[in-house]
């Protein structure tokens, strides 16, 4: 075969890229119209489109000094001609040559775009000279005999009768060439905005269609970053709105609460008056008013206390009234986020010609016949996610027609039809977006991937494995069947290049095969890199990021029934149906054995289902769902297995994103150990932290003290009455408590009663915190069984000393 000339393409550098540009939507506009054309070959209007769209691209190549793409152009424009004119019929041999012809030219322009030369195809275009021969068409001074520049921009004969009638037809204006428009549109993109705009002779004005703008990648790709940005910023507001619900109830619940007490000074003002008028009749033998002095139960009193909880209760609303001033911060709209995201998406069926002709190609190359089908395919992905996945879906659908598709032979003893198909499937499912490659053949083998497996040393010889855990070895790296390299396969690299792109991608990729049916890849992908939904688990003193595509739900688990699983007692968790395989996420990663605290009565747990594989995964706790932004990781990070990336908190520290169906394969080959009860509490002893529980009806109380304990690495849960706390003490019981004694619906001595007579709290030890410090008060708080009793307000350093004199008490 004639070796093909190299020439180097135009000067102008601006030029050549827009050149690049449209020709690819002009080859992506005539692929689409050809495998109309292919389907109904009779259809004149379809064959119009393409020698249309031909045109334009010959005279874009011409103008850009590209003239291999030109002359291309030009022989298969005029091979269309005939089929039009009914000169050629659309035989296979025409097809098939057509076919060659539109792949060439969109090599051409891939030549042209990265390595700024071109290949003259002289045998294809000598092929389709061959057609041309029989259609008459001869060669004029070197030039094909069809009409150039002048002549080209009216319609063919069979275009021209349909576009008008013989009467009603205008000479085209010469005035207004093709040269000339992309001449003035050139330089109108340079900024050239004195140039006049082109007019024909009745002096209409050129106006296209609709507005376009040309933005740099690179600037695209700063302002989806920073759109991230925005999204750390909106989901730090978003939590600090969440305080502000919370506190907004606490603020209605105040107001109410100063409602009602100016209501009670008012009737004890007037009572007051009444009693001045009425003292000298006290009784100072009533015996309910004698238990006590009469300083602390008379009409007086209840008035300055009233007044107290007057001052306190303002105190609260100043508390607020700061807290919310904090919060006055303009929300940023989502639309800059959600726009900016749109114009990232580009139709995945723009990239379907490159991938049927990756099919084609290596298809011819094998001796094989091989078609690729696509479903869904209308669909939109991330630009960036689709100019990476590229190579990717490239070597998965070379090793389907390499290793997958049988020969004619195989195919016709297997009874299956003569061309393989290979199918792509797109889905959206959620945020994330899924992509399968599937095929016809004959499936992965099974005994040959497993003595491969024991040769390279990731199984041992008795190993009992599932087929689907041993699919996952063709995904390591060098791990190959085949028994000869060749240009396409058998090197062990290639889908170990898959799925570390897809890993960087925040993706997963699984495999499913049949032998005699087919092999299916799915890749399952986020649908932007720039933001993705995730749910924050705490495992330990550490906050990691799972995707919400990993999880199929969220269950809660008791104590007992944890402990049960753990200790084999169990077989597994039942939910809806299924049957859930109970671990432990920290001991998956090699975190340490599970610490089961005594006083936690229910633990968070995850299900997952990846492969043959449905696992509960015990967590230590969940920290609500969040939009995160996906950052990448340095090399040491990312090489562990179920690490696909990391993300920035609202607090500004740092969480990981995990690969949950990674975790689980890798991990089920280890059994869970039962946790020695007695290690596990001395181990937990020293990193055990204190978990106190503060109950105040006073915001500023509940949120100094909070601030205080967790300086002293305490863990606080707050309260704002008796009711609440005895709700959260149906969770989890605290070591410590420090309690209030006039708060509404239940006050601190109900509550201590309450706790008193429960065997599940007496033991909690309490120190109560009050203004009401009178030796009648302290006596029946200790008869309640509280030890001690401070006044408000308060040293630090008591009672902190305290906390720990009492803790020490009840260790001892």
């Amino acid at each position: 075969m004639q070796e093909e000339p190299l020439f180097e393409v135009g000067e102008d550098p601006e030029l050549i890229e827009i050149f690049v540009e449209e020709a690819r939507e002009l080859l992506e506009s005539i692929e689409s119209t050809y495998q109309q054309w292919m389907g109904d070959s009779g259809n004149d209007t379809l064959i119009d489109d393409i020698q249309r769209t031909l045109h334009t691209l010959k005279g874009s190549a011409r103008l850009a000094g590209i003239l291999p793409v030109g002359d291309l152009s030009h022989a298969l424009e005029t091979v269309f001609t005939g089929v039009a004119e009914r000169q050629l019929s659309a035989s296979e041999t025409v097809t098939d040559l057509t076919r060659q012809a539109l792949d060439r030219l969109a090599t051409q322009v891939d030549e042209v775009g990265s390595i700024g030369r071109v290949h003259q195809p002289q045998n294809l275009i000598g092929e389709l000279d061959g057609l041309l021969s029989e259609m008459g068409l001869a060669e004029v001074d070197g030039e094909r005999a069809w009409p150039e520049t002048e002549e080209a921009e009216a319609p063919s004969p069979g275009i021209e009768e349909k576009a008008a009638q013989p009467d009603e037809a205008e000479p085209l204006q010469e005035s207004v060439s093709p040269a000339d428009v992309w001449k003035k549109a050139f330089s109108l993109f340079k900024g050239e905005t004195d140039v006049e705009p082109l007019a024909d002779e009745s002096g209409s004005i050129f106006r296209p269609a609709r507005d376009q703008v040309r933005v740099s990648s690179m600037l695209m790709d700063r302002m989806v970053n920073n759109a991230g940005e925005i999204s750390i910023y909106r989901t730090r507001l978003e939590q600090q709105n969440s305080v502000l619900g919370f506190n907004l109830t606490e603020f209605e619940q105040t107001v109410a609460r100063l409602h009602d007490q100016l209501r009670k000074l008012e009737i004890e003002t007037e009572a007051q008056i009444l009693y001045r008028w009425e003292r000298d009749d006290y009784e100072e033998d009533d015996g309910d008013k004698a238990a006590f002095d009469p300083l602390e139960l008379d009409r007086f009193s209840n008035m300055q206390q009233l007044s107290r909880a007057l001052i306190e209760t303002v105190s609260d609303l100043d508390s607020i009234y700061h807290l919310m001033d904090d919060l006055q911060q303009s929300r940023i709209s989502t639309d800059l986020q959600d726009g900016l995201l749109r114009t990232r998406m580009v139709p995945f069926a723009q990239l379907l010609p490159r991938l049927q002709r990756v099919v084609r190609q290596t298809a011819d190359q094998l001796g094989k016949k091989a078609r690729l089908d696509s479903f869904g395919a209308d669909g939109e992905m991330d630009r960036s996610i689709l100019n990476r996945m590229i190579p990717a879906l490239e070597h998965l659908l070379r090793n389907a027609v390499s290793h997958g598709i049988e020969n004619s032979s195989e195919r016709a003893q297997a009874e299956k039809g003569e061309q393989g198909v290979v199918s792509l499937y797109m889905a959206r499912e959620a945020t994330d977006i899924v992509l399968t490659i599937s095929d016809d053949g004959r499936g992965l083998d099974i005994d040959a991937i497993k003595a491969k497996a024991i040769d390279h040393g990731l199984i041992v010889q008795d190993a009992e494995i599932s087929d689907d855990d041993l699919m996952q070895c063709v995904l390591m790296p060098g791990f190959t069947t085949a028994d000869e390299v060749t240009q396409i396969a058998g090197r062990g690299v290639g889908l170990d290049v898959v799925t570390s792109e897809v890993k960087q991608l925040g993706g997963t990729l699984s495999i499913d095969s049949q032998p005699g049916r087919g092999t299916s890849f799915s890749i399952r992908l986020p649908l932007t890199l720039a933001i993705t939904d995730a749910l924050l688990v705490q495992i330990g003193e550490e906050v990691y990021a799972i995707p919400h595509g990993s999880v199929e739900g969220v269950v809660r688990i008791s104590h007992v029934e944890l402990s049960a699983c753990y200790a084999g007692e169990q077989v597994g968790y039942s939910y809806a149906g299924r049957s859930y395989k109970v671990e432990n996420m920290g001991q998956l990663m090699m975190a340490g054995a599970p610490d089961l605290h005594e006083s936690t009565k229910w633990f968070p747990m995850l299900l997952v289902h990846t492969g043959e594989h449905q696992v509960a995964l015990q967590v230590d706790g969940l920290l609500g769902t969040r939009q995160i932004v996906v950052k990448p990781l340095g090399k040491q990070v990312s090489s562990v297995p179920w690490i696909t990336g990391g993300t920035i908190l609202a607090d500004g520290g740092v969480a990981l994103i995990l690969d949950i169906g990674t975790l689980v394969r890798l991990g089920a080959a280890h059994a869970l150990a039962v946790p020695d009860a007695d290690k596990g509490v001395e181990a937990g002893a020293e990193k055990e932290r204190l978990r106190v529980l503060v109950v105040d009806d006073s915001i500023t109380v509940r949120k100094v003290t909070t601030r205080l304990l967790e300086r002293h690495e305490m863990d606080v849960v707050t309260a704002k009455d008796g009711v609440d706390a005895v709700a959260l003490l149906q969770e989890q019981v605290p070591d410590i408590m420090l309690l209030d004694i006039e708060m509404p619906r239940m006050d601190g001595f109900e509550l201590a009663r309450h706790m008193r007579n429960s065997a599940d709290y007496k033991k909690v030890p309490i120190i109560m915190i009050s203004s009401r410090v009178g030796e009648k008060h302290r006596q029946r708080a200790f008869d309640l069984g509280v030890k001690r009793c401070l006044g408000k307000p308060y040293q630090e350093s008591d009672l902190l000393e305290n906390i720990n004199e009492v803790l020490a008490e009840g260790s001892a």
